[in-house]
């Protein structure tokens, strides 16, 4: 493990920045809170992020709020991401519909681990310190539209709004902290017919601040359509979404999903415009409420991401 100076923690962070953000956006960026831009769930993974106009599983709290009124059953889903650099990533995600109003509540706790590194202390001591954790936790409320136009095509169409509010921290070098408030806005247009749209804007806050450094937080917007078809022994989904961001102008990404029987899924996904990550792969099982999801990215030189979800419903 490579011995660095307390003068570069901050040199470091910047790389953490920079390489996270051509993996996950496309190109160099200056943003900071770098775990508020990395997706949830390995379903949505699967299928090259390409979720927006689909949030209907209780990952809708970091999608599109909006979607958790699709669900309707209580849901529970924990993921583990092995990611790069010696980084890991975990979420705990849990939603709840209310049938008696048109809507639905969801919560979400969020862990980033930055990995080890050795710093070497003015006095020549060495200690090993996590270089970056972050944590974030989020609330959201979804809520079906009731304007008059809507009533009155109940059985073809309907609009859902959802509303996200997060916490973020983080720590350097077990030495420099910095937090924020962020905040989630969807919608979620839906067809009796298989067809949505979505619109989300994520990450409205203020700036991360590290002592006198200010980065932004990863804001992004994100509009997607898909379609959803097929029978009871095979049925698909096909997806695309445009994903802007403040750092890297706009980016496409194509997905799509298929599930055998409703027990057994196979995903693939292609993000344009990446410089790695750009094709993924997932697989899904579902039986009796229990469903397990993986995803694989191949991140060329810089090794593999692995995601693995668990969601129960209840």
């Amino acid at each position: 493990m490579k011995k660095i100076t307390t003068k570069n923690i901050f040199c470091l962070f910047t790389i953490y920045c920079c390489l996270f953000t051509v993996v996950y956006a496309g190109g160099p960026g200056t943003t900071g809170g770098i775990m508020l831009a990395q997706p949830v769930s390995a379903r949505a993974s699967g299928m090259g992020d390409v979720f927006t106009a689909v949030s209907d599983d209780v990952n809708a709290v970091y999608w599109n709020p909006a979607g958790l009124c699709n669900l309707s059953k209580t849901e529970f889903s924990a993921m583990y991401n092995d990611s790069l650099m010696d980084t890991a990533y975990t979420n705990l995600s849990y939603a709840k519909p209310v049938k008696l109003w048109g809507s639905a509540f969801g919560a979400s706790i969020s862990i980033f681990d930055g990995g080890a590194l050795a710093v070497n202390s003015p006095t020549g001591f060495t200690e090993n310190v996590k270089a970056q954790y972050d944590y974030s936790a989020s609330i959201a409320y979804g809520k079906k539209i009731f304007t008059k136009w809507f009533k009155q095509n109940a059985n073809k169409w309907k609009l859902n709004f959802g509303v996200g509010f997060k916490t973020y921290s983080s720590t350097l070098a077990q030495q420099y902290t910095a937090g924020s408030l962020a905040l989630d806005l969807g919608l979620l247009l839906q067809n009796k017919s298989g067809f949505s749209a979505g619109l989300t804007v994520q990450n409205i806050g203020r700036n991360v601040v590290y002592i006198y450094d200010e980065y932004p937080l990863p804001q992004a917007t994100k509009i997607g359509a898909a379609y959803k078809f097929g029978n009871i022994l095979h049925s698909y989904l096909a997806g695309i979404e445009a994903v802007n961001t403040i750092d890297s102008g706009t980016k496409f990404h194509l997905g799509a999903e298929y599930w055998y029987a409703k027990l057994l899924a196979l995903r693939v996904g292609y993000k344009s415009g990446y410089d790695l990550g750009s094709v993924t792969l997932g697989a899904g099982i579902y039986v009796k409420g229990y469903q397990i999801d993986y995803a694989f990215g191949d991140m060329g030189i810089l090794g593999n991401t692995q995601k693995i979800s668990y969601t129960m419903r209840y």
